[in-house]
């Protein structure tokens, strides 16, 4: 038979995971009849403390788990620095996973880290993610949650991202004002808030110009970049052919320049191509690459900061706080 956890016991009596967690541990808040029913339960299963179990206890392991999509994407990777750096002057730890963008991956990360007891969870969560209980769970078992870049509003916890919206607007605007009439867009991933704030940005600043996103010029990818090489080149095959992209990232608009090449088409001259992000090759690439800048570091920071100031709080009701950041146009010769 197989060990049985406190989830188990939770679900049997339909309560919380942090009740019976308290009530194994003959805490004062909890109602006595409650307290005689779990721990008759716990006593009949033969229930035995695991590490899941463990991991609710109050004492601090001044650890911080920090989940991300991609370590190798350098966005993310300069959002670990930011939060690692200020995490250690504080005295904490960082446990650092990837989830790859794999929901089950994601679900597994969190369940590692309540069992391995950290006091506080910083993740932005993958695009494949639809089923948010894994992450709601963490304020059942009382562990503050930070989302970066990638948040959702069904998911109590703290935010700290970028104005996405106003990002994608500045993206239109600017290849409006550089005369571009046929504008076309690789979003990311429905499922992505993001990518729809971005979406809607860009949208919005077409309208302003009377002009439309013909339904064939909207067209959605992932992040790598060889799938969006080969949505790129589908839509540069299309007639007629755009005369402007805005990439939803700078990883997709690495694929636009290799299918624009495969295709002979000039940037900027037969085609302007901005990014979103502002990765360290894009002066590097030919022609460089104008972007939408993020502020990654930045928001590690922050991240880090609002994660462990709602940790060392003595507040048994943290307020959730929300932190955006406003994105930059970095203008160089591709538009």
């Amino acid at each position: 038979m197989p060990q049985v956890s406190i989830k188990d016991i939770a679900r049997m009596l339909n309560i919380s995971v942090a009740t019976v967690s308290r009530a194994l541990h003959d805490r004062y808040d909890v109602n006595p009849e409650t307290k005689r029913k779990v721990l008759e339960l716990a006593e009949k299963l033969n229930y035995r403390p695991n590490s899941h179990a463990i991991g609710l206890l109050t004492k601090r392991t001044h650890t911080i788990g920090l989940v991300v999509p991609e370590i190798d994407n350098q966005f993310f990777s300069e959002i670990i620095n930011g939060l690692e750096n200020v995490a250690y002057e504080q005295g904490y730890n960082v446990m650092i996973f990837q989830s790859q963008n794999i929901y089950e991956r994601e679900v597994k990360i969190i369940d590692q880290l309540i069992g391995a007891r950290v006091d506080g969870v910083a993740i932005s969560i993958g695009s494949s993610t639809e089923d948010f209980r894994h992450l709601n769970m963490l304020k059942e078992l009382d562990i503050p949650l930070a989302m970066f870049d990638r948040a959702h509003d069904k998911v109590y916890g703290h935010k700290i991202i970028n104005d996405n919206f106003d990002g994608g607007y500045k993206a239109g605007a600017f290849l409006i004002k550089s005369g571009r009439q046929r504008l076309a867009h690789i979003a990311g991933p429905a499922t992505l808030k993001l990518s729809l704030l971005r979406l809607q940005g860009f949208k919005a600043a077409l309208r302003d110009a009377q002009l439309e996103l013909r339904p064939e010029y909207l067209v959605h990818t992932t992040f790598r970049m060889e799938d969006s090489y080969q949505t790129a080149l589908n839509l540069l095959r299309l007639l007629p052919r755009p005369d402007a992209i805005f990439a939803v990232s700078d990883y997709v608009a690495l694929g636009v320049l290799k299918a624009a090449r495969e295709l002979d088409i000039k940037i900027p001259q037969e085609l302007a191509l901005i990014g979103f992000t502002n990765l360290a090759v894009g002066p590097l690439l030919e022609p460089p690459l104008t972007t939408i800048s993020q502020q990654s570091y930045e928001m590690g920071q922050e991240t880090a900061r609002i994660l462990l100031e709602n940790i060392e709080s003595s507040e048994e009701d943290f307020k959730l706080q929300t932190r955006i950041f406003k994105p930059e146009l970095v203008i160089r010769d591709s538009v």
